[in-house]
């Protein structure tokens, strides 16, 4: 359990408060406040201050103690760092092992720098600190993946992660209405902490528009000017989308009460500059940002596109197609049993077909009405798998710095919600057991071996499909999708409806 640890300060610490709920500072202290009300959180809700700091890669244990301070001043300070003070150490003892790390704190349009965390990193190994944490309204994919870059020099006996304010309210939220917190006075505590933090007096902001190098971004894709990747306008906005992906799957993870990650590559994970690199390339040569979500038990990822050339946002899942119907037309009627619920006529299911044989693509309204539309001129050929798509036409608003999230934002839980969670994927029968066992043994039938497909998420890509302002599709644009199917057999979460407000 985690419990506060009352003790003296550390031996390096000349001054420091313990960490108050309800901190007594001046009205200008705003991230003095918010910060101890956070700190003292994590020691007085076990629950929360574990999730939080295992995060950090601190020994959160149950049986951990955590003490927290504010208004830390070290005593051994070098002269390039006498102009900064950190806002909080954090101390976990578990066992003999004691984990520290220093804390700082943004709140509003502040942003943090790079002179000052090198400042902490600096900091934190003269006194033997573990790590440094910054918290502030900028978003990261990864705790371990930090907004400002610094040099790995300082990295090498110090480690730096980084919260988003949002973050840690959506952790707050997940485990006081989904997980649950056992003991009842914590849950109070929590509960208020949340409150305190949706405040606007918190500061704490959402992410709300893309940067100033998004419309002239925008405007050279839609003028075929060639982007570089050395132009900061176009590294700025691969940045602002990464920070606009982080949001939303912070937001999908409170809204279904399980975390939603970003899926990523080993190799991003383990170096931010690779995941920049390699979307920066995407922008360059496709003119197009793309993100896949990982819902828990989902029938498959979900999708996100942005493609700046046709102006328009896309949302996905794709289901590979059950082996065992013998007609095309049966596979379609599976596909529109997965939508039966769907209300939006508009949305697009395509068929992917084996081998070379192009995509199909129809809109459900069109489908229910003629379920062959979809079925291509091959006889006996059977689709292969499935994606449901919504496509939303921004026209000029998607160059819009505000107006470019705020229809992206929700994309992504109005699909799940409304399509996403319905979805199932296809399972094969159990084998049945026959009444008579043969009393002699045959030599199994020779099998013809099939030609081995490219598995699913690994298919080509084509163009995206073109809606027109007749609702009617352009043939000749679909675009295999990137396909990842769920093999486990668990029921995905709902959306939170009460969550939408929150």
């Amino acid at each position: 359990m985690i419990v506060r640890d009352k003790v003296d300060l550390p031996e390096y610490l000349e001054l420091g408060t313990h960490a108050r709920l309800v901190p007594v500072v001046a009205d200008t202290s705003r991230e003095q406040r918010i910060t101890s009300a956070v700190m003292a959180g994590f020691m007085s809700v076990e629950e929360f201050g574990r999730e939080m700091l295992k995060l950090v890669g601190a020994p959160a244990t149950k049986t951990a103690k955590v003490t927290c301070f504010t208004e830390v001043v070290f005593k051994k300070v070098a002269e390039e760092q006498q102009k900064f003070r950190p806002d909080g150490l954090i101390i976990v003892r578990s066992g003999a092992n004691v984990w520290t790390a220093i804390v700082e704190a943004k709140i509003g349009g502040a942003q943090l720098n790079q002179q000052q965390i090198e400042a902490y990193l600096d900091l934190a190994r003269l006194h033997g600190v573990n790590a440094v944490i910054t918290i502030s309204n900028q978003f990261s994919s990864l705790p371990t993946h930090h907004p400002v870059a610094v040099s790995k020099q300082k990295l090498r006996y110090v480690s730096l992660y980084h919260w988003s304010w949002t973050s840690i309210v959506a952790q707050a939220i997940m485990l006081a209405d989904h997980k649950g917190v056992s003991d009842p006075d914590q849950a109070y505590i929590l509960n208020e902490l949340i409150r305190y933090l949706q405040h606007d007096s918190s500061k704490v902001a959402s992410f709300s528009r893309m940067g100033a190098g998004w419309k002239e971004v925008c405007a050279a894709v839609q003028q075929d000017v060639a982007l570089s990747k050395n132009n900061q306008s176009v590294i700025d906005s691969v940045k602002d989308w990464h920070q606009l992906v982080r949001f939303i799957s912070i937001k999908m993870s409170q809204r279904v009460g399980q975390n939603v990650p970003v899926v990523m590559s080993r190799a991003q994970e383990n170096d931010p500059n690779r995941r920049l690199q390699d979307d920066l390339s995407l922008l360059i040569n496709s003119n197009r940002l793309e993100a896949i979500f990982k819902i828990p038990h989902a029938a498959a990822n979900i999708k996100l596109v942005a493609d700046i050339k046709s102006r328009a946002v896309y949302v996905s899942m794709g289901l590979k197609a059950p082996s065992d119907k013998s007609r095309a037309s049966a596979l379609v009627t599976w596909a529109l049993r997965q939508v039966a619920k769907c209300e939006d006529e508009l949305l697009l299911i395509r068929a992917i077909w084996p081998g070379r044989t192009g995509d199909t693509g129809v809109l459900l309204g069109q489908l229910r009405e003629d379920g062959k539309l979809i079925i291509n001129d091959h006889p006996g050929l059977m689709p292969k798998a499935f994606e449901f798509m919504r496509v939303i036409d921004l026209a000029g608003n998607f160059r819009g710095a505000s107006k470019f999230v705020e229809y992206v934002v929700p994309a992504v839980p109005n699909f799940y919600k409304e399509i996403g969670q319905y979805l199932k994927a296809w399972v094969p029968s159990a084998p049945k057991v026959e009444d008579e066992i043969r009393e002699t043994l045959e030599e199994p039938a020779t099998q013809e071996v099939k030609e081995q497909e490219a598995p699913l998420g690994e298919l080509p890509v084509r163009n995206l499909p073109v809606l027109h302002t007749d609702n009617t599709l352009d043939p000749d644009s679909y675009q295999r999708p990137v396909i990842a199917t769920s093999k486990g057999e668990s029921v995905a979460p709902s959306v939170d409806s009460e969550a939408e407000n929150s």
